[in-house]
């Protein structure tokens, strides 16, 4: 994952967590992962280490709410705003 995009870093990480479920069926960037069932609080809980692991955010300053991890477009727009970062 190293030499990836922002971008494909969060689709993988994404893409591992549904077939680690057995969830193979696609998803796009817009779909809502975790409001629609397919992502459950175990999978947020290991996305936000990934994203402070990966992305240097500081999910104890920023603040959680769904509504920041619920696709990958929010995702995007969480990584690319002007969040604190540890």
């Amino acid at each position: 994952m190293e030499n990836q995009q922002p971008q494909a870093k969060i689709r993988e990480f994404i893409m591992r967590r549904l077939q680690a479920k057995g969830d193979m069926a696609p998803f796009e960037d817009s779909d809502v992962l975790v409001t629609g069932g397919r992502l459950d609080s175990l999978d947020v809980v290991e996305m936000i280490s990934f994203l402070e692991g990966e992305f240097g955010l500081n999910f104890s300053i920023i603040g959680f709410d769904r509504a920041y991890v619920d696709s990958v477009n929010a995702l995007m727009r969480l990584i690319s705003s002007p969040a604190p970062h540890s």
